[in-house]
């Protein structure tokens, strides 16, 4: 069962990717850097899946180790896109925290999906919240 924010992103995303087909009209391929296991691997593989059964282009996913590894290729244009959150892609423009070269031609194009982050305790720890 897809929630239905998350399927609403999946279309907005495939509508942007079928607009810039264009852009891609001599590939019949396009890339998709993603990590090798976790959410953003689950993520792109839904938007893959997506985007070639509707989109008017195959995508397919390229999991590497992390998204350090993958925005050079798509930088360099290698791979047509990578998923990546707001914080990790500023670091990989700017050069800095999980990249030491910047790669200023990153832009992002899509927002997909909200990442909802949080702190966790031991249910029991003595300064921690009270249980949800």
């Amino acid at each position: 069962m897809m929630v239905p924010g998350i399927r609403l992103s999946l279309r907005l995303a495939v509508g942007l990717l079928a607009a810039t087909s264009t852009v891609f009209s001599s590939a019949q391929v396009v890339g998709l850097g993603t990590t090798q296991t976790g959410a953003t691997f689950q993520l792109a593989t839904g938007l893959a899946k997506v985007v070639s059964d509707k989109g008017g282009m195959q995508m397919r996913t390229q999991p590497m180790a992390g998204a350090a590894q993958y925005a050079p290729l798509v930088n360099r244009g290698d791979i047509e896109f990578g998923i990546s959150n707001v914080p990790e892609l500023h670091y990989l423009i700017a050069g800095t925290v999980i990249t030491e070269r910047p790669n200023p031609e990153l832009r992002m194009v899509a927002r997909i999906v909200p990442w909802y982050n949080g702190l966790v305790v031991k249910r029991t720890a003595p300064s921690g919240p009270s249980p949800i």
